[in-house]
């Protein structure tokens, strides 16, 4: 970022000497410094091939080939949900990939999404970065096997999404080139490769061996020019574990321009969204969530779709203890008990060997014996000379709470007096 500019702006300092506005800027600066440099600005409509992430790294500095926002152009194909092949971004709203990709692409069902800006792949939900489209339509570009996958609306380009440069036809491919692809957990893995041109058609590849998966890699092979941005200059799919020696070049045969034409003419008018068969919950992915699956505290969406706006369903019909005075007591209606997570509970209802307060606090150790059930839950029964239990265990001296050496010397049923502790001793 420079001088608060949003992302998607690249800047460098020009020395006066090499600035085309040295003789209209005056560039010197009294007391502060001695040098000064003009700032040249590049804004992302002109930044095809950049990788925005890495803008501002000193020339002796290499960008890494792996990592957040290292390949920005890299997409892939879902159907229905599931991964299929990948492709490269080439435009806000088109993505180009090889034939063969796109036809397994559309054999896989009918719901095509493409994702971009995501590093990794992941059971539950997407990266802050990450950005979904559907697939309008697919387009054969003439007199090649590049196809253009138009989406229906544009990306935003970012410092994790950014479109390749497609390539001038005289352009000579430099040593510096990439293909790219998924592998493993990592949905954007890379591999470095020497490009020969073998024939009018055709270039040739020398990868550097890395032992990478590269099974339906697909998309533009990018190369680097003279000045570090990344041109299309072929277009592969990997059918594979080891990648392709020869790919499809895009450097003659009009290709570049009948690509030109292809995205002309998909801008020329709105893109429609295919009709959905899907009668639950289409995730964004693209896979389809039956109604009977929608709304039941499972995410069937990567994004969790399916459990959205869903009709708020309370775990439990008790009601919370009510607050006494300002303090952090609270008690519950007569004839009820407060559970341990202060809920009520009628008193019936403890000590039935059902659970109902939701930890088990109504299901407490005391309910195994009628003198401690009795304590817990009619405690004016224990000791008032009327014998509950049938042991007549709550009116022994015990229960009354006589000491050890002591006993009680009232007699059950004796309603005239109170019990009283008389000592052994």
């Amino acid at each position: 970022r420079y001088m608060g500019w949003p992302s998607g702006v690249k800047y460098d300092l020009v020395d006066p000497h090499d600035s085309p506005l040295n003789e209209t800027v005056e560039t010197q600066v009294q007391g502060r410094s001695s040098s000064c440099y003009h700032v040249n600005i590049e804004c992302e409509d002109d930044n095809c091939g950049a990788r925005p992430m890495y803008r501002n790294l000193p020339s002796s500095t290499p960008a890494p080939l792996s990592g957040p926002g290292s390949w920005p152009w890299h997409a892939n194909f879902f159907n229905e949900g599931e991964y299929v092949c990948g492709g490269s971004i080439v435009h806000k709203v088109f993505v180009l990939t090889d034939l063969s990709c796109a036809k397994m692409v559309v054999q896989a069902g009918s719901f095509i999404t493409v994702l971009v800006g995501q590093e990794k792949r992941t059971n539950v939900g997407l990266g802050p970065y990450s950005q979904l489209r559907i697939v309008v339509s697919l387009k054969v570009v003439q007199g090649s096997t590049v196809v253009l996958a138009q989406m229906d609306r544009m990306l935003e380009f970012n410092d994790h999404v950014n479109q390749l440069c497609l390539s001038e036809e005289a352009w000579t491919p430099s040593d510096s080139c990439v293909m790219s692809g998924m592998a493993g957990d990592m949905l954007t893995k890379t591999m470095e490769t020497v490009v020969e041109q073998c024939s009018s058609t055709e270039l040739c590849l020398t990868a550097t061996p890395s032992g990478v998966d590269t099974l339906n890699w697909a998309g533009a092979l990018a190369c680097a020019d003279t000045k570090g941005r990344y041109r299309a200059v072929g277009v592969y799919h990997s059918t594979a574990q080891s990648p392709p020696d020869r790919v499809t070049s895009l450097l003659g045969g009009g290709v570049g321009g009948n690509i030109a034409r292809v995205i002309t003419a998909g801008l020329a008018s709105d893109p429609r969204v295919p009709d959905d068969p899907c009668e639950g919950v289409r995730c964004g992915l693209g896979n389809c969530v039956k109604e009977e699956n929608v709304c039941d505290r499972n995410w069937d969406c990567q994004e969790g779709e399916d459990e959205i706006n869903c009709p708020v369903v309370s775990s439990t019909s008790l009601a919370l203890c009510e607050q006494v005075g300002s303090g952090p007591e609270c008690s519950c209606l007569p004839g009820q008990l407060k559970c341990g997570n202060n809920l009520c509970l009628d008193l019936g209802a403890w000590c039935d060997g059902v659970p109902d307060c939701g930890d088990g606090s109504d299901e407490p150790a005391e309910c195994g014996a009628c003198v401690t059930r009795l304590a817990l839950l009619t405690p004016t029964a224990i000791c008032d000379s009327v014998p509950d239990c049938q042991d007549w265990s709550d009116e022994t001296s015990q229960a009354c709470g006589c000491q050890p050496d002591s006993f009680r010397c009232d007699q059950p049923f004796n309603m005239s007096s109170s019990p009283s502790c008389i000592s052994s001793t």
